[in-house]
């Protein structure tokens, strides 16, 4: 998981400094916003989707299902609790925002680590039905949207442009991500 973080680090110096004499070379710091999603699923989703690898002799298989966030998300969704709504998932730009988030629509701040390891849950599964769900048909636009990440475009305004929408409605996608949940529990 952290490695994603890392490479993301690595490309947009190599990136910023393509063609550049190694004397006028700038690091990119941890800080740097173009490090940070400004859409904290995709971040924490993304890093998810490839932390599920497991070893394969001298490589890794990588995009394995996250039994353990499969497993977290099914716990709250069958009691019906502390599940952030799909439409609020959307638009969380960072950590402190989701915390700040998670007590104002009533979610118990006392569990903020649970909270938190429920968000990851819930993000790899819309991370992994963009890239698998419906045989790969929202590949593109998760692509697409990783296109604009890489050149700094982060954000709901730029989610929302992949998908051409203009209204924050996301229940179109979100009965398609609960219904490949649902298909991965059953695996």
């Amino acid at each position: 998981h952290q490695l994603m973080h890392v490479y993301t680090k690595i490309l947009i110096e190599r990136d910023k400094n393509e063609g550049k004499d190694e004397k006028d070379f700038k690091e990119t710091e941890f800080m740097d916003s173009k490090c940070h999603s400004q859409l904290h699923w995709f971040q924490e989703g993304f890093a998810e989707l490839f932390a599920a690898s497991k070893p394969n002799g001298d490589t890794w298989d990588l995009l394995y299902i996250h039994r353990n966030r499969l497993e977290e998300w099914k716990g709250s969704r069958k009691a019906k609790k502390d599940e952030y709504p799909f439409n609020e998932m959307m638009r969380i730009p960072n950590s402190g925002v989701m915390r700040r988030r998670a007590r104002e629509i009533g979610l118990n701040p006392m569990e903020s680590g649970r909270l938190s390891s429920l968000f990851y849950a819930q993000a790899w599964v819309i991370a992994h039905f963009l890239w698998f769900g419906e045989d790969g048909k929202y590949r593109e636009k998760f692509l697409d949207y990783m296109g604009k990440e890489l050149h700094g475009k982060s954000g709901y305004k730029s989610w929302k442009e992949v998908w051409d929408k203009e209204d924050d409605d996301w229940a179109f996608l979100e009965e398609k991500v609960n219904k490949h949940f649902d298909e991965l529990c059953k695996q």
